[in-house]
């Protein structure tokens, strides 16, 4: 009953922290703004999220960003410690284009 009495505090203690856990945080970047056809860049997605949040990255249909972005390779995911219990994760995209235009690329979910 003690060791139950004991344990109690230290586990209501580590729900709140469960609890109190800030969303993801998702950023990306391209390698570069301008870029001439034919020529490869890359875009980076970063997320830096709590060990224990699950986060999934897009799946592009026929290895395309958007109409004219195309992907030449998908990087593995990278994780990196933040330490305590904050981890960062980076996936890298190789792309190219092979029309000359300005694209909006969107928004994706992760």
């Amino acid at each position: 009953m003690k060791k139950l009495l004991a344990i109690l505090p230290v586990l209501l203690l580590l729900s709140a922290v469960r609890l109190s856990a800030a969303p993801p945080e998702v950023h990306a970047a391209l390698s570069a703004d301008t870029v001439l056809i034919g020529d490869q860049f890359s875009l980076e997605v970063v997320v830096a999220k709590d060990i224990m949040q699950v986060v999934a990255f897009p799946v592009f249909d026929k290895n395309k960003i958007c109409e004219n972005i195309e992907i030449l390779q998908e990087l593995p995911v990278d994780t990196l410690s933040l330490g305590g219990l904050r981890q960062e994760l980076r996936k890298k995209y190789l792309l190219t284009t092979f029309d000359a235009g300005i694209y909006d690329m969107g928004r994706y979910p992760v």
